[in-house]
């Protein structure tokens, strides 16, 4: 995965953007509507991402990804 990487999801009308990053070695998930920020960061350490995906085989990146999402969906998210 190339980072960063913005995924763009509709919900209720309104085009959401979900952003992936890494600052040193946390991997970062954000949502963003109109270029505002209205999710707090959903973080990851790299080594827990490592350990989780050994005995998983799943990425905990997208796991993030999909309570950002859940989220937005269940409307809890800052409107201010």
């Amino acid at each position: 995965m190339d980072l960063p990487n913005t995924e763009k999801f509709e919900f209720n009308g309104k085009t959401f953007d979900i952003t992936t990053s890494s600052i040193r070695n946390r991997f970062n998930v954000t949502v963003t509507l109109n270029g505002k920020q209205v999710s707090p960061v959903y973080s990851v350490d790299l080594e827990s991402h490592v350990d989780f995906f050994m005995l998983h085989k799943e990425s905990l990146i997208e796991h993030l990804k999909s309570i950002a999402r859940s989220d937005i969906e269940a409307e809890m998210y800052f409107k201010g």
